[in-house]
């Protein structure tokens, strides 16, 4: 009887944990892992078990919470003292998210509800890196003299946005350069802006393609990208391109980076109210336990 009171209360209940392979997973990439669920110090039965994959996105002062994807395991089922119970647990990330930043955080938070006794969360932190062969662009753009910025891996409303300072090359001319981007099977499609140092309004923009055979090769990536920059640099008034026009073209395309969040609220910043979710507590740093 002491121990059935004490299970009630939380202590030596049965708890959950959600235990992934790797913390880090590749945008695109499969999340496997396993549950975990051990018994306490008397036997209980398992209601339910929810997981949820939310994602928060820092906009301002503010962070966003929406739930990406629900793992519902609603098969009700006894635990026994000391019982050790698990369940293999996997989930294909889509392509289309936004991969982790100073903005952008993602979370498992996995709920045991108990019959008659007090319920479980287990949260687990995960972090979605860039793929391979966007990883390889981002590092000839370092080698080329190209700082990504604390502020960088934001959502402008449609796509995720990377932006950088120059260091050594084109230092002198531009200020910063920020790209979006759409990975396709063979192809990266990214929409380039320069911001010139002259002329703080003046602001080069084009869209440039990059092959998987020329991400495969370093040093002529550096080349074509140097040329790319120097030109928009050079012709700032030839590179006027319509960022509206790449969204047309990519937003609806699996690999469009950050365009995931279009399906929750296009512009979240012209409206007051959280965009993503209507219950408060759900916001970073205040999950319900």
């Amino acid at each position: 009887m002491f121990k059935t009171l004490l299970a009630k209360m939380g202590k030596g209940g049965a708890q959950i944990d959600l235990v992934l392979e790797q913390d880090h997973v590749r945008l695109g990439d499969p999340v496997k892992g396993k549950l975990v669920i051990r018994g306490g110090i008397i036997e209980q039965k398992i209601k339910k078990i929810d997981i949820d994959l939310m994602i928060h996105i820092r906009i301002g002062q503010r962070v966003y919470s929406h739930s990406i994807a629900q793992f519902p395991f609603h098969s009700p089922f006894l635990v026994h003292p000391s019982e050790v119970v698990t369940f293999p647990f996997s989930y294909q990330l889509p392509s289309n998210l936004l991969v982790s930043g100073y903005t952008v955080s993602y979370q498992f938070i996995t709920h045991l509800d108990i019959v008659a006794g007090t319920n479980y969360t287990d949260t687990d932190p995960m972090i979605i890196t860039p793929p391979h062969y966007f990883q390889q662009l981002l590092n000839a753009l370092e080698q080329l003299g190209f700082h990504e910025k604390y502020g960088s891996r934001s959502y402008d409303g449609m796509m995720q946005s990377f932006e950088f300072t120059p260091t050594s090359f084109l230092k002198k001319e531009v200020k910063e350069m920020e790209f979006v981007a759409a990975i396709g099977n063979d192809t990266i499609s990214l929409f380039l802006q320069l911001f010139h140092l002259a002329s703080p309004k003046l602001v080069s923009c084009r869209e440039i393609s990059l092959k998987r055979e020329l991400l495969n090769r370093p040093d002529q990536l550096k080349a074509f990208l140097l040329n790319a920059l120097e030109e928009m640099v050079e012709n700032p008034e030839q590179y006027q391109e319509s960022k509206d026009s790449f969204y047309n073209k990519y937003t609806s395309t699996p690999g469009a980076i950050g365009a995931f969040a279009g399906e929750w609220f296009p512009n979240p910043w012209l409206k007051n109210e959280n965009p993503f979710v209507k219950d408060e507590s759900l916001l970073l740093g205040h999950e319900k336990a």
